[in-house]
């Protein structure tokens, strides 16, 4: 099985996500609805329910959000058990706002 680190998302500046999102590094699998009420601007929107059809590069880490951080825990089992190295930004966009 593989290990899954986390990091919460309120740890880095919005600067620090927008520069990862613009190495295509932030993925947010919230639904469209959701982004509405903010983003992480450049992040790649994949929402959970089509995150098996990710096909970036597998020598980068990527950065994974959503609400609370229980959705992107899910999408980066997913994207781990394919090879992929994946941090949950625990707590979601909700812990990054109110920061």
């Amino acid at each position: 099985m593989t290990k899954i680190k986390s990091k919460p998302m309120n740890d880095f500046t919005k600067e620090q996500l927008e520069t990862l999102a613009a190495e295509g590094q932030v993925i947010d699998v919230r639904s469209k609805l959701e982004t509405i009420f903010g983003k992480v601007k450049g992040a790649h929107h994949l929402p959970l329910t089509k995150i098996s059809t990710f096909d970036g590069p597998k020598n980068k880490t990527y950065y994974v959000y959503c609400a609370s951080g229980q959705r992107s825990m899910n999408a980066c089992r997913t994207l781990s058990q394919r090879g992929y190295t994946v941090v949950n930004l625990a707590g979601g966009i909700g812990s990054f706002k109110n920061k």
